[in-house]
């Protein structure tokens, strides 16, 4: 699904590849809504980035707070 989400992102599309490892795990209705949520964020980064919301206090750009993310 990352692989998924990654490729949508930078080239606004999936590889036959990446569907393939996704329909061994999905249905035809859950690829299409991995392929709308992924796109649902993206339009909802792009108006908050268009708008400028800045954000909340003790926050990085991942969304986790400040010093709790563990990246091993």
């Amino acid at each position: 699904m990352i692989r998924a989400a990654d490729e949508l992102n930078r080239d606004a599309t999936v590889s036959d590849a990446t569907w393939a490892g996704l329909a061994e795990h999905f249905d035809e209705a859950d690829l299409i809504e991995i392929v709308m949520l992924v796109g649902q964020y993206h339009m909802v980064a792009f108006f908050l980035n268009a708008t400028g919301v800045e954000l909340e206090p003790g926050f990085d750009g991942t969304g986790f707070a400040e010093g709790a993310r563990d990246d091993r």
